[in-house]
């Protein structure tokens, strides 16, 4: 089954990644469906370039205007359309309001498979296959209501795991960060050619988050 991965460069379309080749799925894109307004803090366009580079996959912006609907559905039409069986998402639960997964409902009708490696997994679990799976995860923004800025930059391993453990039972928040309050980027994981590394960097507050704004940029 050829596949496209939704790519962000956070851990969760990484190890949906992983888990997906490890399921017979032939990967062969990593596409980001981005709005019409690029200037994303949470994750680098940059680095996610690197990113399809160290795996060796090319990797496919996709607009998404204000319909966003009718555009996820074009977008998903066009890769149908390329020639692929399935798109892959790391996505782990249902967000908000929602009563069906967001890719899978803009997938309907287009004869395109969606992969959910991750859906409902316990948030235990997918930390622990992050840590123990040789795949180094930073992270890249934190939202201030739950985190001070020193967060931006950490790595996630045993002390953080705890750390959120501890923050998930006392201020509520998703272990996984599902609901938005904390984004990662991956350095390392299976299938990179090399571990990236990042540059010095300053941490930026931007809609209510503390960002990791890197000497690679954030393109607007």
């Amino acid at each position: 089954m050829k596949a496209a991965v939704a790519w962000t460069g956070g851990k969760d379309c990484a190890l949906a990644l992983h888990l997906a080749k490890q399921q017979g799925a032939d990967i062969g894109l990593l596409v980001t469906f981005c709005p019409l307004d690029r200037s994303f803090y949470a994750h680098s366009r940059k680095i996610m370039a690197l990113q399809a580079a160290a795996l060796g996959l090319p990797h496919r912006f996709m607009i998404i205007g204000d319909d966003y609907e009718r555009d996820y559905r074009l977008a998903l039409s066009r890769l149908k359309a390329d020639g692929f069986d399935a798109v892959v998402t790391g996505d782990i639960d249902y967000v908000g309001d929602e009563k069906e997964n967001w890719i899978r409902q803009c997938a309907a009708g287009t004869g395109l498979e969606v992969m959910l490696p991750l859906w409902q997994s316990d948030r235990e679990v997918i930390l622990r296959q992050l840590i123990d799976g040789s795949f180094t995860v930073v992270f890249s923004a934190v939202k201030q209501a739950y985190f001070s800025g020193d967060w931006v930059g950490r790595v996630l391993d045993e002390t953080s795991m705890g750390a959120l453990r501890e923050k998930s039972v006392t201020q509520g928040i998703d272990l996984c960060g599902e609901e938005g309050c904390y984004h990662t980027m991956v350095l390392n994981m299976p299938g990179f050619s090399s571990p990236l590394k990042i540059p010095s960097f300053s941490v930026v507050i931007h809609d209510n988050l503390y960002v990791m704004d890197t000497d690679y940029g954030q393109e607007s």
